[in-house]
């Protein structure tokens, strides 16, 4: 039981990480987009 703990853990991780450069690819894009919203108003 504690083997399938730690597997799902590391598929957890894995997906966490991909998750987290996934998101910070899109940070430049989106401070893109708020600069360009502000003149919208």
């Amino acid at each position: 039981m504690g083997e399938d703990a730690l597997c799902v853990l590391g598929e957890y991780l894995k997906l966490y990480a991909r998750l987290q450069t996934d998101v910070g690819a899109e940070v430049p894009l989106v401070r893109d987009a708020m600069r360009w919203a502000v003149w919208l108003k």
